[in-house]
């Protein structure tokens, strides 16, 4: 969304003192900033984009450039698509506890809609054994499924509070689009 509102027509930028900008903000703004600040946040971009998702400095010639801004974005959206996550999905009468590199595809596996994952919090096998210890004690069988108590609940709605909405990994979330 550009900024077309005449209320947003001045820079929102907070300065170290605590009062704001208020300079008039560039017509084709995507949110209420100034040229100087669309200038100082473009440079911090660049620095940022010297680093690779990982925080591993870039070697000289893939520093910052449209092109390798480009390839930044290419390796976020992997990262992000092979990034291990824990889930916690209802099926029936249970609650699987699971982990994946892929949640689209695991859900899909699983003949569940992505509607049914509870939470996902980062974490790959050593998470997942650590929660089924947890729960233990409500495991259903040999299996990954657990009986759907307060307890697991409570903890279900902590892990979603603390970590939004479930991360569906393996597809390219919309605002990276």
């Amino acid at each position: 969304m550009r900024n077309t509102s005449p209320m947003l027509s001045r820079c929102t930028v907070e300065r170290k003192n605590g009062t704001f900008c208020d300079t008039p903000t560039m017509v084709d703004a995507p949110f209420p900033i100034c040229t100087k600040h669309a200038i100082k946040l473009y440079k911090h971009m660049l620095d940022v984009a010297r680093y690779d998702f990982f925080g591993m400095e870039r070697p000289e010639e893939k520093r910052a450039d449209h092109t390798t801004w480009t390839l930044r974005e290419a390796n976020h959206k992997t990262a992000l698509q092979m990034q291990s996550m824990v889930y916690y999905v209802r099926i029936h009468d249970f609650i699987k506890i699971g982990y994946t590199t892929n949640v689209k595809q695991r859900m899909s596996q699983l003949r569940v809609h992505t509607d049914a994952i509870l939470a996902t919090e980062p974490g790959g096998r050593d998470l997942e054994r650590d929660r089924h210890k947890q729960f233990a004690d409500l495991r259903i069988g040999t299996m990954e499924n657990f009986k759907p108590t307060k307890r697991l609940i409570d903890h279900i709605d902590a892990v979603r509070e603390y970590h939004g909405e479930p991360a569906i990994t393996g597809c390219i979330p919309s605002y990276l689009d």
